[in-house]
């Protein structure tokens, strides 16, 4: 059987001498999805050499959504913090400002997430990863925000559709197939008629959960200018710092302030402009491993506004995967050559080499010298293992429970203390 042509969509990579583009030329890519020709053409290019891109005329409906965001963040201080997450033990609710971390560092905004809100039936005999997720919400008073709940879980279901209709278009691109599009995509005002077909690919089923209503979280994010902040002690503009997420992130600008910085392939940071009503798409670290790299998971980071300049509002919605998929089925991934055209995979493998090496170069021109490390103090930190590893067999459900006892100690430290001083000791 003769492999499919893709030299239409994918680009040679450059030889790993050539410098890299300069940054005026690299534009994150912007696909409307009305459009069929820019959706076959553009989206494989997004997915293989950027790992985050804006989509436009994508069919939902996003006014309601934004202007209950605006309203979240009225509300009272009293009202806020009696939602806090310290409050929840599966850490749905309300973060303060400096109370979450990205890799120990405060981040200068507040948030509130929202889950399946899904009863919890874990007991005492159990391990405490399985408490966290499933779990119920910590909701707004109704009198404050009418139909603050129904809007939301709304809204849940429609993005989770459209995760579901990106899988079934990535999974065209990954066994070189055109992706298959619907004629009304994008135009249309019923984004749940649209989008109600169930994922017919059976690449990707083994990591999803069908049997909750909706498969994602929401999160409500401010970020005040960088006076506020001050207010606050803080004292950086570091809304989020560099990351990466999991599997599929939707990104919607809920007002016009700039802040989110994605890296392209080649190190370097890009502003994302806040299209109106657009949704900026990330592909998270756990997609790129499932699909040996063919898809690019780059990382972002949002940055605060300045003084004097409006707050920045986001509602990110997260795709989330069953959490009883394993380490090792992340890393074990689909069947090369059979899950995954043969040819793709091995562009890939280029494309990483080529990129490394650049990467390497623009480093050593760039970056400041090195100074020497204590060889004892080095022996010493390697020398230490950690008290928890995961393994092949652990959950996604237990690695993020942990992370977000390391991103939320406040949270950590209330409820699951034996996790929490577990983190301290590794970390003294």
């Amino acid at each position: 059987m003769m492999e499919p042509d893709l030299s239409h969509a994918i680009p040679p990579p450059p030889p790993p001498s050539d410098p890299p583009p300069p940054l005026e030329a690299l534009v994150v890519p912007v696909i409307d999805l009305s459009d069929h020709t820019q959706v076959k053409t553009l989206l494989p290019h997004a997915l293989f050499e950027w790992g985050n891109f804006v989509i436009i005329n994508h069919g939902i409906e996003v006014r309601d959504i934004k202007r209950l965001a605006a309203q979240l963040f009225e509300l009272p201080g009293d009202v806020k913090r009696a939602m806090g997450v310290e409050e929840n033990p599966h850490f749905f609710g309300y973060t303060a400002i400096g109370q979450a971390t990205t890799e120990g560092t405060p981040d200068s905004r507040e948030d509130f997430d929202f889950g399946n809100d899904l009863p919890c039936n874990w007991d005492a005999a159990q391990p405490p990863h399985l408490r966290y997720r499933p779990g119920p919400n910590q909701w707004p008073p109704d009198h404050l925000i009418p139909g603050f709940k129904s809007a939301c879980k709304s809204y849940s279901d429609a993005m989770m559709k459209l995760g579901m209709r990106f899988m079934r278009w990535i999974a065209d691109v990954l066994q070189g197939r055109e992706i298959a599009l619907e004629d009304n995509i994008g135009n249309t005002s019923d984004p749940l008629e649209i989008l109600s077909d169930p994922l017919d690919s059976s690449l990707f089923e083994r990591y999803f959960d069908h049997s909750a209503k909706s498969g994602g979280r929401i999160k409500f994010v401010r970020y005040p200018p960088a006076d506020a902040e001050e207010l606050h002690g803080v004292g950086s503009r570091q809304g989020v710092g560099p990351h990466r997420d999991l599997w599929l992130t939707f990104l919607l600008h809920a007002n016009d302030q700039p802040g989110l910085e994605v890296q392209s392939r080649y190190g370097t940071w890009l502003q994302v402009p806040p299209i109106p009503d657009s949704f900026v798409v990330t592909v998270g670290q756990a997609l790129e491993s499932v699909t040996h790299g063919v898809l690019l998971a780059t990382h972002h980071r949002a940055v605060t506004p300045l003084a004097g300049a409006p707050e920045r509002l986001t509602i990110p919605y997260f795709m989330d995967l069953s959490g009883d998929v394993t380490l090792g089925m992340i890393k074990g991934g689909l069947k090369v050559g059979e899950e995954i055209n043969q040819q793709l995979y091995e562009w890939a493998r280029w494309r990483r080499w080529t990129d490394g090496q650049r990467r390497r170069a623009i480093l050593a021109a760039t970056a400041p010298p090195v100074e020497s490390r204590d060889t004892e103090s080095a022996k010493s930190t390697l020398a230490k293992e950690p008290a928890w590893l995961p393994l092949l067999s652990t959950t996604l459900r237990e690695l993020h429970f942990r992370g977000m006892v390391s991103r939320r100690p406040h949270v950590g430290r209330k409820w699951y203390p034996e996790i929490a001083n577990e983190r301290n000791a590794d970390e003294e």
